[in-house]
């Protein structure tokens, strides 16, 4: 039995612009701590003003993550950039960003988004590299599909053999495998990788 999710009352325009407002100046007095958690700061409008900017952010999120979850891409993508702007900081919510981006049909932004994620928490990184190959894929970017393809197989395909069995790969799988096993052992690689063709157990890793 589907279940109807409600949508939180909209947030004020006018209340968002001063928030984010409110949001960066806030981020540039922010002392970050050293594993890049959110520190705390001193803010020139008072204490309360930052408090209820956090506030803010926190109802934006929460309002994208129920566009997300309606699927209403379009919409979502755009409250996490608006989430975004409050707060650049979180890297689960650039890889909530990509996907609403990815599921809008709008490959170009999502894979920016997707290496956003990389840079503020390697450990998005191995889902990221198969999404952002994806990403190149369908925007029919062979090259970089294929170049981003190898460098996800470099964690192994442990937990990731749906994407590598993905029919929007078909046309990179061999080619990939022939050039790691170039790179890895030389020519009896290549044929036996040749022999492999596109079955995942034949990934030498």
């Amino acid at each position: 039995m589907a279940v109807a999710v409600a949508a939180p009352p909209a947030i004020p325009m006018r209340s968002l612009v001063l928030a984010t407002a409110l949001a960066l100046v806030c981020a540039t007095q922010s002392a970050s701590a050293a594993d890049g958690a959110r520190g705390a700061r001193e803010c020139p409008f008072g204490n309360e003003a930052c408090e209820w900017s956090d506030s803010a952010h926190t109802e934006v999120v929460q309002r994208a993550r129920g566009a997300l979850q309606m699927g209403a891409w379009n919409e979502a993508a755009e409250l996490w950039r608006s989430a975004l702007v409050m707060d650049g900081r979180i890297a689960e919510h650039w890889s909530s960003f990509a996907t609403a981006l990815t599921r809008a049909g709008r490959h170009r932004e999502a894979v920016a988004a997707y290496l956003r994620a990389i840079q503020l928490d390697a450990s998005t990184m191995r889902e990221g590299t198969w999404s952002i190959a994806r990403g190149y894929a369908l925007m029919g970017n062979h090259k970089q599909a294929s170049r981003w393809m190898e460098l996800a197989l470099q964690g192994g395909l442990a937990g990731h053999e749906r994407q590598w069995s993905d029919p929007l790969f078909d046309r990179y799988r061999s080619e990939v495998l022939v050039r790691r096993a170039r790179e890895m052992s030389g020519p009896a690689s290549v044929r036996g990788a040749r022999r492999t063709g596109y079955s995942p157990r034949g990934v030498q890793l």
